[in-house]
Parts: C-alpha cells; sequence; structure tokens
C-alpha cells in the first residue's frame, strides 16, 4: 500500500500541528490497509517499538493465513544466524 498526496497533505497537517503520534499511527493504518481509527488495535502509536512488534504480527499472521512459513533452521537444527 502506498501512501497518497491527499494522506500526504493529511499527515503533514498532523505533524505541523505536533501531532507526532496521531501522524504515526496513520501512517501505520495506511501502509497495513486499514482504516482510519483503527490504529494499533484501536490505539494510538506511544513507542516505536509496539509499531514495530503489531506490525511483525500482523505481517506474520497474513503470511500464515496465505499458507506461506518463514525461514527454515539450518541443518542440524541449529538456528540460522544472519550477520
Amino acid at each position: 500500500m502506498g501512501v497518497s498526496g491527499t494522506d500526504v497533505s493529511d499527515l503533514m497537517a498532523l505533524v505541523k500541528n505536533n501531532h507526532l503520534q496521531v501522524a504515526c499511527t496513520r501512517v501505520f493504518e495506511i501502509t497495513h490497509g486499514l482504516k482510519r481509527g483503527e490504529g494499533l488495535r484501536g490505539e494510538t502509536v506511544e513507542h516505536p517499538n509496539v509499531y514495530s512488534s503489531i506490525s511483525r504480527e500482523m505481517e506474520k499472521a497474513k503470511s500464515e493465513a496465505q499458507g506461506v512459513t518463514g525461514p527454515k533452521p539450518t541443518e542440524g537444527g541449529q538456528e540460522m544466524v544472519i550477520d
């Protein structure tokens, strides 16, 4: 999902009026295909970690619903190492 010109104007108005948490919540809604006011389970973004955590949960649920699985462990059952 992309951010439309109208959305950008709305977001900039929120930022200019120092409503940063509301603007961040709106970005979350737009990029996750949610309706205005649905936010993060109906709440506003209070911390970036919450934004990230709920976003990952939503993507995982979406992937599982589509039958897509995540990375598999390496041979021998050891955890995958990412540098």
